[in-house]
């Protein structure tokens, strides 16, 4: 409190000026000065205390990885499955470790490939390069769009091709289109953790979480054994079958309400008659158990038919590493390396490098400038003219690789040209 000189009143604190008498209260001004100053926080110590907490939130989520590499592939998987667009490019190379000069060739060569779709739209196109020494001798493109299926040779040919799909085709895809959109407004919900369970009980330590990344180690035993309990699983699993059961009624309710005619795919009793199929639990129950068994054993039966043909047993071990974002759940990237080995000090590592994004583009075409394939086949010379002229491009690209020209020539002992009459008579005489 401080003391009036005047009229010796009382007062707060801080008060310049008497309350009662209003005269100056001695020591007014100095106290006004001596009010503490704001100061402003050193930047230093913002990226400091910034620099804290991201290292706290790595150390954090590398324990998470760590303990459950398992639920962290699950869940980005889960998120790949649920893009409406996106594009997997994909480099594959091999890579030859010994004493034979010819394969010693493959070890410039590279592919590249790249897959774009857009669910929304039934979009999807396949591109590929064939590079040798990092050069491109060959681009191509094929893909569906909303009317025709089409063929892009990039520099081998000037233009491009297509192939019209008919009315009935194109409704199938439009009704396809529409059905899609309804189901991915499903929600299904399943046990992840048994599955999380399950798949780290078959690959023990052979999957591992490191930060910003899953790796497993497979064969072709781990491989089938994978399939074996995961549907062992999903038949025990209440969860989704439960969840299945009411999304399907959802999906077939909303459709109906929406009074949108299906009349390719199924009509309006087939939806009727399913969902009352659906509504009866036991029934419902009886046919999920059927369908599981009946996809496992076609899964055994494809992988027993595998193992016979290319003998899974002996197929040697590879690894799969999957790239997430620092701090999420979103699968960036797939790396597959498998090396190959013998007895006598030679190897051979084929490795895919794969790159995923969530957008998708495609190739324009003019229809008007396109060359009709049910027209050219009507015309066979024709057609043995453009293939002709796209075996000289191709030709010519290999001529300008060096390397590539001088690697067919040990392996071969043919040039370009003469490689090129080889091809043109094996395809059409």
């Amino acid at each position: 409190m401080r003391t009036c000189p005047n009229c010796k009143s009382e007062n707060q604190d801080g008060t310049r000026f008497c309350t009662k008498c209003g005269a100056p209260l001695e020591g007014a001004a100095e106290a006004n000065d001596q009010r503490p100053v704001k100061k402003s926080f050193p930047a230093g110590k913002i990226l400091l205390a910034v620099a804290l907490i991201l290292a706290v939130v790595f150390i954090i989520n590398t324990i998470i990885v760590a303990a459950n590499p398992a639920m962290r592939l699950l869940n980005g998987l889960e998120r790949l499955g649920k893009k409406n667009a996106f594009t997997v490019t994909s480099t594959v190379s091999a890579k030859y470790k010994g004493d034979d000069d010819d394969l010693k060739a493959i070890n410039n060569a590279s592919i590249k490939t790249s897959l774009a779709v857009n669910l929304d739209k039934m979009f999807m196109e396949v591109s590929g390069s064939i590079l040798y020494d990092n050069k491109s001798i060959a681009d191509i493109a094929a893909g569906v769009g909303e009317k025709e299926l089409y063929i892009d040779l990039k520099d081998l040919y000037d233009k491009k091709f297509i192939y019209k799909l008919d009315r009935d085709v194109r409704d199938v895809i439009s009704e396809m289109q529409v059905l899609l959109k309804y189901i991915r407004q499903a929600n299904i919900k399943y046990d992840k953790k048994k599955y999380a369970k399950a798949i780290a009980d078959v690959l023990d330590d052979e999957i591992r979480g490191s930060v910003g990344k899953v790796t497993v180690t497979l064969d072709g035993e781990s491989l089938m054994e994978i399939f074996a309990e995961v549907f062992d699983v999903m038949a025990d699993d209440e969860v989704l079958m439960k969840s299945f059961r009411e999304n399907a009624r959802d999906l077939i309710n909303r459709i109906l309400k929406d009074k949108h005619e299906f009349e390719i795919l199924f009509s309006e009793d087939d939806l009727e008659e399913l969902l009352d199929y659906i509504e009866d639990e036991d029934d419902f129950e009886t046919a999920w158990m059927y369908v599981i068994e009946e996809a496992s054993y076609g899964i055994e039966y494809a992988l027993d038919d595998l193992d016979y043909y290319l003998s899974l047993d002996d197929m040697p071990e590879f690894d799969i590493t999957f790239s997430f974002g620092m701090f999420s759940n979103n699968i960036k990237g797939i790396q597959v390396s498998m090396k190959v080995e013998d007895g006598y000090d030679e190897s051979i590592t084929v490795n895919i490098d794969s790159r995923i994004s969530n957008k998708a583009s495609f190739t324009k075409i003019n229809s008007k400038n396109a060359i009709d394939i049910e027209e050219l086949e009507e015309d066979p010379y024709e057609f043995l003219d453009i293939a002709e002229e796209i075996i000289e491009n191709l030709v010519g690209n290999i001529e300008k690789n060096k390397k590539l020209t001088n690697a067919i020539e040990d392996l071969t002992g043919l040039d370009a040209d003469e490689l090129a009459d080889l091809i043109m008579d094996e395809l059409f005489w």
